[in-house]
């Protein structure tokens, strides 16, 4: 995604945010404000205290035309830890 998007979900104050796709962050890319490769980490995580899932396998999801369904995240208990596998669970009603 690019910084832009990271932004607006920090201006939303939203609590998460997912992609399918290994990065929130567009690779190859150096924030010229931030310096580095991840900001969007930096805004979201550190920043804002948002969230980030990736690699979401979404297909089947979308598939449903679901619009609403409760997500629930199971993460490793690493302490001391910025990030953990997860087993992401979308319950559709």
């Amino acid at each position: 995604m690019a910084r832009s998007a990271g932004e607006w979900a920090a201006e939303h104050e939203v609590y998460a945010v997912g992609a399918d796709n290994m990065s929130w962050d567009l690779p190859g890319y150096v924030d010229p404000v931030l310096g580095h490769s991840l900001p969007n980490h930096t805004l979201l995580l550190v920043r804002a205290g948002i969230l980030i899932f990736e690699n979401l396998v979404l297909d089947d999801l979308a598939a449903t035309g679901a619009r609403e369904f409760v997500f629930v995240s199971l993460p490793l208990k690493f302490v001391g830890a910025t990030g953990s596998p997860t087993r992401p669970v979308a319950i559709v009603t």
